[in-house]
């Protein structure tokens, strides 16, 4: 597509969080979209968390403030040592953190969809695009776009079959909603060398008697892993039971360097566009639909200012690389946090909790270890 062509028929392959979000943005601006999903239900099966930032959480407004669940200012990173689990240092943020139910907000989000004129069809499985005639093809039959907007998430199946992007590296993110006697007072991060050099752990509070035990990894035994957390985690409490599992796969190739063609639009995880670092991919789905709502005139698209506001996007995250590459030339997430507790570092400042910003104090101490260790 060229900067400045009108749309038509806009088709969304894909209602998670991207899809959805990328469909509300469409309907808002008048153009007419049919947004497509596999899975019977909107919101299911869950994949996320729910973290998200100060920032994440002002773009949303007022669409997800009922759907907040829980509020942090300081996450406890500890680390498993020797078979003991030990609070090992704090990370403190200049604004709060939100827990927010994604099922729910994702389902509610579906209905402003539909009030808004957008037509849903759940239980239809996109199985190939025809970025040549303008045309796909579902479990359903085929239909006929101006532009298809590829937000399938994670697998990134058409991506791979259009060779739009590299497609090759994922990590296995499992997670668990347990019911427990007494929830943590605040998030948890865990550092263990069992999750391997890129995996670390994390224990979400989300009411009193509910935590999210989730893990990232490379290997093949995420299963077992996430059982060995949960018990370490849980190894003082009374009692706790698992009321669900959830979670599945993260990409961690390099973005997408181009999203848009002449009649298609990658969005989100499609894109690879999580955050190195944390493996957290909602705020840069946030920058990627805030600069296609600021494309947007009329009833065309600027591809240029598009792409133009994605590239900031990408150098953002390619700051964030070098960060990512720095913690895996020192052995990894666990031999960081051993390190700069070993040199004194008992806390993390951060300023802008998204792009991972310490202050100038916490920096120079933060710095001190990994150049220590990559010597």
């Amino acid at each position: 597509m060229v900067s400045g062509v009108s749309l038509g028929k806009i088709i969304v392959t894909g209602a998670g969080l991207g899809g959805l979000l990328t469909s509300y943005i469409l309907l808002k601006k008048g153009f007419k979209v049919e947004l497509l999903e596999e899975h019977k239900s909107i919101g299911l099966p869950r994949h996320c968390s729910g973290l998200v930032s100060d920032y994440v959480a002002g773009f949303f407004g007022g669409l997800v403030r009922e759907h907040v669940m829980n509020r942090f200012t300081e996450y406890s990173v500890k680390m498993i040592e020797d078979s003991r689990f030990r609070e090992a240092l704090t990370l403190s943020f200049r604004k709060p953190v939100y827990l927010v139910d994604r099922v729910g907000f994702e389902k509610d989000l579906c209905e402003i969809l539909t009030s808004l004129g957008g037509e849903v069809s759940t239980k239809t499985v996109v199985t190939d695009v025809n970025i040549r005639e303008n045309s796909l093809t579902t479990s359903r039959g085929s239909r006929y776009y101006d532009l298809v907007v590829i937000s399938e998430g994670a697998t990134r199946r058409l991506v791979r079959s259009l060779n739009l992007c590299s497609v090759s590296r994922y990590l296995i993110g499992p997670q668990a909603l347990f019911f427990v006697n007494k929830s943590p007072e605040t998030v948890e991060v865990v550092v263990d060398p069992l999750l391997g050099s890129e995996g670390f752990g994390w224990v979400i509070p989300v009411d009193e008697k509910q935590v999210i035990i989730g893990l990232t990894t490379t290997s093949k035994k995420s299963g077992l892993l996430l059982k060995y957390l949960a018990k370490k985690v849980f190894s003082s409490l009374l009692s706790y039971r698992v009321k669900e599992f959830f979670g599945g796969l993260i990409p961690i190739d390099r973005p997408c360097e181009k999203i848009i063609g002449k009649n298609y639009l990658i969005v989100g995880d499609a894109a690879s566009i999580t955050k190195p670092v944390s493996r957290g991919g909602i705020y840069s789905l946030i920058e990627e639909v805030a600069a296609l709502r600021d494309s947007l005139s009329g009833d065309s698209l600027n591809q240029n200012l598009l792409m133009s506001r994605y590239r900031k996007l990408l150098n953002t995250l390619r700051i964030q690389y070098f960060i990512y590459e720095a913690i895996l030339s020192v052995g990894g997430y666990y031999k960081l946090v051993r390190s700069a507790t070993k040199s004194g570092l008992r806390e993390v400042k951060i300023l802008d909790y998204d792009k991972l910003v310490p202050d100038p104090e916490t920096l120079a101490l933060l710095a001190s270890p990994v150049i220590g260790i990559g010597r």
